[in-house]
């Protein structure tokens, strides 16, 4: 969960944001959030609206004008390219 919240704080850049979670993540994300906010010098604020997804979190900037999604499924989406090419790479060795 902090690869995920560090991966997009670096994307987005900034000072401040707000991030969301699923249900069954807050109170994890709550301590590592406490803690990357120690080590970064940033703001972050935890939304009190939970998203639908398997794990992982979603960030968005001060002004809301960028949200980077991070979610277990985000990720495998951008993650699907890569994956059809070694699946076929490994069929047709």
């Amino acid at each position: 969960m902090k690869r995920h919240l560090e991966e997009g704080l670096d994307a987005i850049g900034g000072e401040e944001y707000t991030i969301s979670c699923n249900t069954k993540d807050v109170n994890l994300l709550k301590r590592i959030s406490k803690e990357v906010q120690k080590t970064r010098g940033i703001n972050i604020k935890l939304s009190s609206k939970s998203i639908a997804c398997k794990g992982g979190v979603q960030i968005m900037n001060r002004d809301g004008s960028v949200i980077f999604n991070n979610t277990v499924e985000a990720r495998l989406e951008r993650f699907k390219p890569l994956l059809r090419k070694q699946i076929s790479d490994m069929l047709t060795k």
